[in-house]
């Protein structure tokens, strides 16, 4: 069901494995609209030029995480961008830290296919961490939703770019 974000003032969180496209989307939303974006990265940055992509993961990713979570009543954002690190720990506690319940996007694409993305990246993600990131399907996210009362939205992003915001616009009715 089509939801309009600008009358109902929500706040989106694009998620989905490394490589899986959310960037892409993500800037493009951002830019046509007009809207804020807070992405994990930013949290990420500073600790790969400390000790390297390689080497950001587990707990240290996890810490990552928590400093976001512990800055979102901080933050101004529309759109907030997350890979699937341990959604299971971490996205109930960033939705508890927003004011109005966020719709979920999840960026859906085969690992294999991310895995390629990946490689093409400036500072590709560990393929140990987007394995870990796979785990997380559209059913975990689905039954993620149900438990904590947010919308969810699911974008195929292994079609073209164009048909993927297409779609992403047509399911926020925009």
């Amino acid at each position: 069901m089509p939801i309009n974000l600008f009358e109902q003032k929500l706040s989106l969180i694009f998620t989905g494995i490394s490589g899986s496209g959310k960037s892409t989307l993500v800037h493009k939303l951002a830019k046509e609209y007009n809207l804020k974006v807070v992405d994990v990265f930013k949290y990420v940055k500073p600790y790969i030029d400390k000790y390297s992509s390689p080497n950001v993961k587990g707990e240290l990713l996890k810490k990552v995480y928590k400093d976001l979570i512990s800055d979102i009543p901080n933050l101004n954002f529309d759109i907030l961008e997350i890979a699937s690190d341990w959604p299971d720990e971490f996205v109930p506690k960033i939705v508890e830290k927003l004011k109005t319940k966020p719709i979920l996007i999840f960026c859906e694409a085969p690992l294999k296919v991310c895995l390629k993305r990946n490689k093409a990246k400036s500072l590709p993600v560990p393929e140990e961490t987007l394995q870990n990131q796979a785990r997380f399907s559209r059913l975990f996210y689905k039954n993620l939703i149900s438990k904590f009362k947010f919308k969810l939205i699911v974008i195929d992003t292994t079609k073209s770019f164009s048909e993927s915001y297409q779609n992403l616009k047509k399911k926020l009715k925009l």
